[in-house]
């Protein structure tokens, strides 16, 4: 006759539950292959590990970074999550600059910034230099060839004489640009074309309310004269300031003025021959 099964007391793993698949366990026959009671292992599941960063690109001043945030089981080493982080850029970290180009009376500086992490250099413009002026200081405008005098600080200015004592025309412009100041020119100063023997024509602009002693005296070549001033008196042209200059001259001025002025020059010495319009 058969003998029978003669089954263990304990069940047999016959198959070991891991962290996603389930395991098989049962009795088995001392005698043979056979088994009973055959039952499921659940699985395991994962044991999640610390957060690890992974793929990690640094930021830098202009770009930023990322990195990874793995999360691996501590079991099977299987990825459980990964997190993408992004990082902002760090941005520039300026010196305290340094100058590279002075800056002038008629030019810009240029200061320029490194970044002491990158390198990286930026720049930013100085201001023009202010001129420093006091009352009676001079200035040699080579646009209008001409010297001046500060009569105002930071507004009016006197024309003293030509740069070029050889120039055939001139004009007294009605302001100049010293540094980032715009003054007036509100005066001609003493004698300033008396030495002038070639000039033969000359503008007054309209903002001249003094002519100073002998301004164009002996200039006898001056034919051409234009005022475009309406501010003139009496007391404000100097003595002599037209005196010999040529008899052929004619003078242009405001119509308005015509009448009053001609009766001022000719007290300072305009000849009666010149002609007014």
């Amino acid at each position: 006759e058969a003998l029978g099964h003669d089954w263990d007391n304990d069940f047999t793993v016959d198959k070991e539950a891991t962290c996603e698949e389930t395991g098989v366990k049962s009795i088995h026959c001392k005698r043979c292959d056979e088994r009973k009671e055959i039952t499921t292992i659940p699985a395991k599941g994962h044991v999640k590990g610390e957060v690890k960063i992974e793929n990690a690109t640094e930021s830098t001043c202009e770009k930023g970074g990322n990195y990874d945030e793995v999360v691996y089981c501590t079991v099977c080493n299987k990825e459980l999550s990964r997190n993408t982080v992004k990082t902002e850029a760090k941005g520039h970290k300026w010196n305290n600059g340094k100058v590279t180009t002075e800056p002038t009376y008629a030019e810009e500086g240029v200061k320029t910034y490194t970044c002491t992490a990158c390198g990286a250099t930026k720049t930013e413009v100085i201001p023009k230099r202010n001129m420093e002026y006091t009352v009676g200081s001079t200035y040699q405008d080579i646009s209008t060839n001409a010297i001046y005098r500060i009569t105002v600080i930071n507004q009016q200015v006197e024309y003293v004489c030509p740069i070029d004592k050889k120039l055939k025309k001139a004009t007294i412009p009605s302001q100049i640009r010293i540094g980032n100041v715009t003054y007036k020119v509100t005066s001609i100063g003493n004698n300033a074309f008396k030495r002038c023997k070639n000039l033969s024509s000359i503008t007054i602009g309209n903002n001249i309310s003094k002519i100073g002693n002998k301004a164009f005296y002996n200039c006898k070549k001056l034919k051409k004269i234009k005022i475009k001033s309406k501010k003139l008196t009496l007391k404000k042209i100097g003595k002599s300031a037209f005196k010999k200059i040529n008899k052929k001259a004619k003078i242009s001025v405001p119509k308005s003025k015509k009448k009053s002025y001609k009766k001022m020059l000719t007290k300072k010495g305009l000849s009666k021959t010149v002609k007014i319009k």
